[in-house]
């Protein structure tokens, strides 16, 4: 529609600031990004309006920015492959500061709950249990109601399976050790031989 008429219709959510500087980027090759916070916008800006020449470069800068960023890369979708593991490197690595910084607050409950779905795992879950908290506290009269819910979310985080197997049935093998060792006290301790 917006092709046949020759006009944008600008979304509430758009920025007509980022739209004309993506749109002059158009005509003149330099696209003028005055904060990592525009990156992901114009990003989706670009997708959105199919601006293709520019969605490699705000991928890569966002890539390279996503300490800054990280926050609005919650929701972007598969197709920005680079920028998503860069992103997932990032919250793996700093997943346990991203809960204790408290820049989530603006979010809503289904954003917050996402964020926790990538970033809570077995050790972190009493700062993902803080997190919600903060959250909650931040507006108790409107968010009160998503306590539990997102407390169960950060309560079944994933958990890696234990590296060492816990088997009952296991007994210590003397003959295994060599003549270095010997076994002592009803069979439960080990003593080195010198």
């Amino acid at each position: 529609m917006e092709g046949l008429l020759g006009t944008i219709q600008i979304e509430e959510e758009e920025s007509e600031r980022l739209l004309t500087s993506l749109l002059r980027a158009m005509y003149t090759s330099e696209l003028s990004i005055e904060s990592t916070e525009d990156i992901v916008p114009l990003l989706l800006l670009a997708k959105k309006y199919e601006v293709t020449t520019w969605i490699q470069q705000l991928e890569d800068d966002l890539s390279r920015n996503i300490d800054a960023c990280w926050l609005q890369c919650i929701h972007l979708d598969s197709e920005h492959a680079k920028v998503k593991e860069a992103f997932q490197m990032y919250v793996s690595q700093y997943g346990t500061e991203l809960l204790e910084n408290k820049s989530y607050m603006s979010l809503n409950e289904e954003q917050l709950g996402t964020m926790l779905t990538l970033l809570v795992n077995d050790t972190n879950q009493i700062q993902g249990i803080n997190a919600v908290q903060s959250w909650i506290n931040h507006n108790e009269e409107e968010r009160g109601g998503y306590s539990n819910a997102l407390c169960e979310l950060v309560r079944s985080a994933n958990t890696p399976a234990p590296i060492i197997p816990i088997l009952n049935d296991v007994m210590f093998q003397p003959e295994y050790c060599g003549i270095s060792a010997q076994i002592s006290s009803c069979n439960r301790k080990i003593k080195k031989i010198r």
